[in-house]
Order: C-alpha cells, then structure tokens, then sequence
C-alpha cells in the first residue's frame, strides 16, 4: 500500500497516572498499522515503555520539558503537523484549549476518552467503556462518537484469544493485577485479604514497570507460606497465558478487566481511582463482574461462558473503516481519469462480479468513459484517501430512477471501504439530481460483501427481475 495516511498518538504514563493510556493507544496503533503511518508522541518514556512503543511504531518523539500543556500543543502543532496529520490524543488533561490547537494544524483529530469532562472539538471520540451514551457529551456538530465494546481497544493476542474460544474450567488459580502503576500499593491490600481467606489458593500478581512498591511486596511474598507468583513487565501475549490459566481475576475496571473477560474467568472489581467508576458501574449492573472489598469471599463456582459473548474481537476491522471515513474525500471524475477505470474496469474480481464478465476494449472503453462524462444524467464519483484513489461511484438517471454502480480498488477491499463511499455517494447523488427519487442497484446473489453493503444502508431487497441468481436494491 502506497502514501500512507501519518498518525501521531500523544499519550503518557508514569507511576503517578499509570500506564492505561499508553496500553490502549498502543492497541488502537496495532490495529491500525497496516494501513496507516504510526507515530508515538510521548514525555519521559520508561525504557521498557518505549521498546513496546517500537514494536508498533515507527519512531517515537520525546517531548521536551514543560509545566504547561497548552505550549506543549503549541509546540507539536508548529514541529510536526502540516494539517495533513491524523492525531489521536489519549489523557484526561488534553483539554478543549489543547485539541483546539491540535486540529488547527491536524488533518483530522481522534480523542480517546472515557470521563467526558470538557467539550470537545475532535473529529472523533473513542469511548469503549459501556453504558455511555452520546448525550453525555459536549462536542462540536462535526464530531462522531464511537461507544461501547465494539470499539474495545483490544490488544491483538485477546482478539485472537476470542476467535480461539474459551476452554477454561474452574480452578484455584487467581491472577492479582492492578495496572501497571497501583500507585497507592493496593496490590499488597488486595494479597493480604485474599490469603486470610483462601490460603490454597495459587496467586499470580503482575506488576509493571511503574510500580515503585516491588521490594514490600516481595518481602511480603517471602514471608507467605501461600504460593505466590511475582511477574512483571509481561508481554501482550504472556498475559493472555497467564490469564488463560487463571479462573479469577482482580483487577481495576479499566481496559484490563476488559481483557480479562475477553479469556474469561471470574472477575473481581476494586476501583483504584475515580475515573474508573463508569467501568465499575456497567460491569456490576450488566452481571459482567463482582465487587472486591475487605467483606469480598472469593466464590467457588464456574465461569459462565454466556459473558464472554459481549466481546467479539472485531475491533480492528471496525477502527480501520472508522479511520478511512475520516479520511475519506469525494469528487466528480475527469476525462484525465479514463485509464484509471480502465484499469478497475477490467480486474478480475470486478468482471467477475459483473453481469458482463467478458472483458472490455480499451477503444469501447473510451467511448463509454467519454460518453458518460459528458452525460447531465450521469454523475461520476471518485474517492479518495490522503493521495491515493481508492475506489468510484456511479449513478445514472433514467426513467425517474437512478441506477447505482461502484467498485473497490483491489488494495483496498476489506476495509469497510464500499459501504463508505456508497453512504457518502448517495448524499451528493441527491443533490446532484434534485429530487427524491429512487436507487437501484443489482448485485449477484454470490457478492456477499456488496449484498451486506446495501442492506446495512437500508436498501429493500428482492429479486432482481433482469438478472439470474441476483438481487436488487432499492432506496427510496
């Protein structure tokens, strides 16, 4: 893939604030590599923060220092953004002040949040914690909000692990994380009450690269006579080992608690700052979890594998198609962009998928390019992402109907990319013809990515009378 879209993800983590926002714009980054250019904008990194930054990153940029964050936006916006730059912020300090400065210099700008304290002028809003809803939000008329766990913002070892299925029974195994910075030590609190009650049991407790209170709670662990395990600074892809083989879990309600029940287990709760009683709330009110406090009895019951079914592991597919509609730009063809169809016109797949397969002439072509181009009845629609062309719409008027046609460049299937340029086609298709009429399109019954395209755009569907084994669409 050519001329990729550039990213810049701004986040921090340190012992104070912890590290969930690294982890999680982390996480979007992967999802999100492929097909974009990533970046990582961050202030003093842990050494071992930056070696997973690097893993999905492209470089990282270290910010100098500086008390004030409305120079430090300043000071990105005037180094690093041409306004041809998506930004995805991730903190609770990147204020409305701050994102104004960003998206003045930005192509695009995503937050990703979960507290909805201020207003907001981004693009775009990330929430994956549940029981949020649009209304919360103060935002811009522009912005588009994406809630709820469809838009988890999953690491790809616990997408995988979904795809896998569960296959855990009950045992005495229990896993101890509360982030990777706990930086009040309750993991020492949490320890001690368990072992009170379930002395044979087998603890795990991960900690990670913040956490400052390592030499207590090893002497702690030192002293038990239960058997504990010590882990720090675990992979992606160890944690999912670890969490497979444990039946419980404490951990905060943040994105944690979120991976864990996408392995499964029983998942205890013990809320470690205010920001994660929205989390706390939904988990407990939806049966997704139970409270950990000093009156917390561990239960010996087996998972229910009914929870793990709110999480399906399609994020990444959800936030590829989410990016390229930010990004997304229609306009009318020109007789400069002949060759161009040429090309699409006569790939495989789109002969294939087509009521003629045999194909087209160049000469033909050219005059039915030029023929249509100069047609008032016939618009022609060309998308685009940063300087790449992506794909085409199609709409002819005839007889008081405007028939539909489109296709994807070959590099760009997959991506959610069809259903986009459709919904943003039959907008200006409307204002293009003026008047209200209706659309058709025909599609053979084996195209399955077309034939859930226009049902998820509201088309009725039956079958197509001037075509075997197809179906036509209708919008009116």
């Amino acid at each position: 893939m050519k001329n990729k879209q550039k990213i810049y993800f701004r986040a921090d983590g340190n012992s104070k604030m912890g590290l969930g926002h690294i982890i999680r714009s982390l996480a979007l980054a992967e999802m999100l590599c492929e097909d974009f250019e990533c970046h990582f904008i961050v202030r003093n990194p842990l050494s071992t923060l930056k070696k997973q930054i690097l893993e999905i990153c492209e470089t990282i940029i270290e910010l100098p220092e500086t008390k004030n964050d409305i120079e430090e936006a300043e000071y990105i916006a005037k180094q690093y953004l041409t306004n041809k730059e998506i930004v995805v912020l991730d903190g609770y300090h990147f204020v409305t002040e701050y994102q104004r400065l960003i998206k003045s210099k930005a192509r695009k700008l995503v937050c990703i949040d979960d507290i909805y304290a201020y207003h907001f002028v981004a693009d775009a809003i990330i929430n994956h914690a549940g029981g949020v809803k649009k209304e919360d939000y103060s935002v811009e008329s522009y912005t588009q909000i994406y809630l709820g766990l469809s838009y988890l913002l999953l690491r790809k070892p616990f997408r995988e692990a979904i795809k896998n299925g569960i296959n855990k029974t009950y045992n005495k195994n229990v896993l101890i994380c509360l982030g990777g910075a706990d930086p009040k030590n309750d993991t020492l609190k949490v320890i001690q009450h368990c072992i009170t009650q379930k002395p044979n049991y087998n603890y795990y407790i991960i900690v990670g690269s913040a956490y400052l209170y390592r030499s207590e709670l090893e002497k702690f662990v030192v002293h038990s006579s239960t058997n504990i395990e010590i882990l720090s600074n675990l992979s992606a892809v160890q944690m999912v080992e670890c969490m497979q083989k444990c039946g419980k879990a404490i951990t905060p309600p943040s994105t944690i608690s979120f991976e864990y029940l996408s392995i499964g287990g029983e998942l205890y709760l013990k809320t470690i700052a205010d920001n994660q009683k929205g989390i706390f709330n939904y988990l407990i009110a939806n049966n997704l979890a139970l409270k950990f406090d000093e009156q917390t009895t561990l239960i010996e019951k087996p998972f229910d594998e009914e929870k793990i079914k709110i999480i399906d592991g399609k994020q990444k597919k959800r936030f590829i198609k989410m990016f390229y509609h930010l990004l997304v730009t229609l306009r009318k063809a020109t007789t400069n962009d002949i060759m161009l169809y040429y090309q699409w016109t006569n790939e495989t797949e789109t002969r294939k998928q087509s009521f003629n397969s045999t194909t087209i002439p160049l000469a033909s072509h050219k005059n039915w390019f030029q023929q249509k181009i100069e047609d008032k009845n016939t618009l022609m629609l060309l998308a685009q992402v940063a300087s790449n062309m992506v794909g085409q719409v199609r709409f002819d008027l005839k007889d008081k109907k405007i028939y539909i046609g489109y296709s994807i460049d070959k590099n760009y299937r997959g991506k959610g990319l069809g259903e986009i340029i459709l919904k943003e086609g039959i907008k200006k298709a409307k204002d293009y013809f003026g008047m209200k009429t209706p659309i058709i399109g025909y599609v053979k019954k084996q195209n399955i990515p077309s034939t859930k395209i226009f049902r998820n755009l509201g088309f009725s569907e039956t079958e197509a009378e001037l075509y075997e084994n197809a179906f036509k669409y209708v919008l009116k």
